[in-house]
This record gives C-alpha cells, structure tokens and sequence, in this order.
C-alpha cells in the first residue's frame, strides 16, 4: 500500500527534474560564456554554447532548425540586429579600451619621469620620448586583436564590462568611507613600533 503513495512523488521528482533541467543547462551556459569572455578563451566560449544550445534542443524539442527554415525572414532580421548591436559595442569598448591604455601609459611616463629626479621635467620628458624602454605600445593588430570576439560575445562582454565598473565603484566607495578606520589601525600599529 506504501508504494502507491510513493508512485506520486517519484512521478513528481521525475518531472521536477526534466522543468529544472533546462534551466541549469541554461544557468551553466551562461556563467560558461561569462567565464570564457572575462578569460578570453572564446574558443571554448563558442564550443560550449553549442553544446548547450544542443541540449537545449534536445532536452525541449525546440526544432529551431525547422523554424528557421520555414522563417528565414525572422531569422536574418535578427542576425542583423545582433551584429549591428555587436558592431557598436566593439566601437564602444574599442574606445574605452584605448582611452584605458593611455591612461596606463600616462601613469607609466609620469612614474618614470618622477622616478628619473637628477634632471629636470623638460630633460626627462625629451629622454622617455627617445627610449620610452619602460612601455611599449602596441601596434594597431595587437590592440584590435580582441574586436572580433567582442562583437561575437557582445551581451557578455557588455555585461561583464557594465558589472565590473560597477562593482569597482561600490567596493571603493566602501573603501574611502571606511578609510578613516583603515587610517586609524594603520596609525595605531605603525605607532607601536617606536
């Protein structure tokens, strides 16, 4: 008689898993895309969404294949708005990506020009534009190496992009509103020293 009562539940366990199914296939896709943006490893990036597209057709019966061949019209209209969007958000990150390097760079000289004190600003600065031996700047292939994958990947790396500035900017202010405690502990063990 137990075992009746039981037939249920298992039924229910058994669909339970089949609805979660899906969505962890689709949980893992995504922390897997955001994973191999935030490494670079877009390779990988691209065999693992097809992998979970895959399973994703398998696992719901999407036939995606079959709708795509009876609405083509659909299918390019929404081919073109995904590259368009890819397209501007590589210019966008293009553009930050080069605004972060010459800010590296401007750190880099004046560091080097501060660091180089036995002459003057106008003598260190004519010697970092001859030797500049502490940064290389890369070419223009070098620096663009990485605009393809970003139109590919365009809602993962935006999305990456968006977060980590934002989480960045919280932690500090975190940072500078406590710095007084920071300063205080700092103070009251370099004090100990004496």
């Amino acid at each position: 008689m137990e075992g009746i009562f039981l037939l249920p539940v298992f039924v229910m366990d058994f669909l339970m898993s089949l609805t979660l199914l899906p969505w962890c296939v689709i949980g893992v896709g995504f922390l897997s895309m955001l994973y191999c943006t935030t490494e670079e490893k877009y390779g990988f990036g691209t065999f693992s969404f097809f992998i979970a597209y895959g399973l994703l057709d398998w696992l719901l019966n999407w036939k995606m294949s079959i709708y795509a061949y009876h609405n083509p019209k659909y299918i390019l209209i929404g081919l073109a708005t995904y590259c368009i969007l890819g397209l501007i958000w590589s210019i966008c990150k293009f553009l930050s990506h080069m605004i972060n390097l010459k800010k590296e760079y401007q750190k880099k000289k004046e560091n080097w020009i501060t660091g180089n004190s036995q002459w003057s600003k106008d003598i260190a600065e004519q010697k970092w534009k001859e030797e500049k031996r502490e940064y290389n700047l890369p070419t223009f292939k070098e620096a663009t190496e990485n605009v393809i994958w970003w139109m590919i990947f365009w809602p993962y790396s935006m999305l990456l992009s968006f977060m980590k500035d934002a989480i960045y900017n919280f932690f500090q202010w975190i940072f500078h509103t406590f710095s007084g405690v920071y300063k205080r502990i700092y103070n009251s063990i370099i004090a100990q020293f004496d």
